[in-house]
This record gives structure tokens, sequence and C-alpha cells, in this order.
């Protein structure tokens, strides 16, 4: 709920921002202009890319960045995969093998594969991502846990549930220790664990995981209402 306020803030904030530069530059689309946007949308994301590779060129960190949120935006899947393919190879030539955003790529790939039922390659990008992201931030980390709950999802593809639901456990505690019982990520996090209890056969493991999950969700929905009311 504090996260929402806050966000909210900086987009007005932002906007005011952009508001003032774009009359001082007098260009919608001079960098200082870009860097105010807020909206994510496909759009916006394709301009800021060519933007940036025009003033940077097609070899700079910030447009490797932009590369792979394009890609992440893409409603045709094949567009997308493709964009996120060429952001993963491009930021490994620019940061090497033991950068966050490479980490990010490598899991943005392998969501990709997994979408694809190429397990074995998705995995494997999964299992990068995860000794990179120990490497940079420890053992305890959000996404860390993404990639847990990841990995799980590949497992859980290839009817391995009792692998897959060692990895849904592990990546809910990680975000619990963190975060607390009420996170509403934590709702994905119970669904997968509980459908992988009732594939296992342990019924009663499994309804509990998604009575849990239901509750998380509509608290979070009350809070949204209660926000929608307030403004």
């Amino acid at each position: 709920l504090e996260f929402k306020i806050n966000t909210d803030k900086k987009r007005k904030l932002a906007n005011k921002a952009r508001i003032i530069f774009q009359a001082y530059y007098k260009r919608e689309d001079h960098p200082k202009v870009i860097s105010c946007v807020t909206e994510i949308t496909l759009s916006n994301a394709k301009k800021i890319l060519k933007l940036y590779k025009s003033i940077f060129g097609a070899t700079h960190p910030k447009v490797a960045i932009r590369l792979a949120s394009v890609g992440g935006l893409q409603s045709n899947f094949t567009k997308g995969f493709k964009r996120r393919q060429q952001a993963l190879i491009l930021q490994r030539q620019i940061f090497g093998n033991h950068h966050p955003a490479v980490a990010k790529s490598l899991s943005d790939v392998g969501m990709g594969f997994l979408q694809l039922n190429r397990c074995s390659e998705a995995l494997e990008c999964f299992e990068q991502s995860l000794t990179m992201m120990q490497q940079i931030f420890g053992t305890r980390h959000h996404q860390i846990a993404k990639i847990l709950n990841n990995l799980g999802c590949v497992y859980f593809s290839l009817e391995q549930f009792q692998k897959a639901l060692e990895y849904y456990q592990r990546a809910l505690d990680m975000n619990r220790s963190i975060f607390g019982d009420n996170y509403s990520t934590l709702s994905a996090e119970l669904h997968n664990l509980g459908t992988a209890f009732l594939s296992l056969g342990y019924h009663q493991e499994g309804f509990d995981c998604l009575d849990q999950a239901l509750m998380i969700d509509e608290n979070e929905l009350k809070d949204l209402a209660l926000i929608k009311i307030t403004d």
C-alpha cells in the first residue's frame, strides 16, 4: 500500500518535471524530457531506445537496458523473445558475466524458453541467473526468490513435482523472511506451491496454500479499493 502511494507521488513529480524540461528545451525528444517518462508502454520504450541509440551508439549500457525493456513489453511473443535474446548478448558484451542486468536478462530469456516448452534451455538460463544473483546479492534477496520460483516452474513443466515443490517452498520462505506474510507476490508463490502439493496427492496442504493465496488477493483488492475511494 505504501509502495503504491509513493509510486503515485513519484509519477506526479516526474510529469511536472517533464513539462518543465519540454518547455525549456522546446523538444519532446530531449534526453531530459525522455528521462521523466513514467508510463511504461511499448511506444515510449521504443522512443527511448531509438533516442539512446542515436546519442550513445548501439553498444552502450543504456541501450542494452532499454532493448531488454522493449522485449519485455512486446505483445508479439516471437518479437519480444528475440529482443530479449539480443539484449542478453549485448549486455554480456558490455557488462561481462557478473552484473545484475545480465542475471535479469538470463531470467527473462529463461521465461521465454519455458513458454516455448524448451525446458532444458530454460533450466540452464535460470541456473546461470541464480548463480550470478547469489554472487552479487548473497543468499537472501527477492530477485533470488524469483529465480527459485522460476526453477520450480521448469520442474513442474517436467512433471518433477517434488523438485518443483522444493523450489517453490524456498522461494516462498525467502520472500516471507524479507517482506512478511502479507506481501502481494506471495499469492503467486502460494498458488504454485499449492498446485505442486495437489499434484503430489497432498490435498490438505494444497488447499491450505490456495486458501492463503486467496486471502492475500482479497486483502490487496480491499487496499486498492480504499486507495480509489480516498483519491
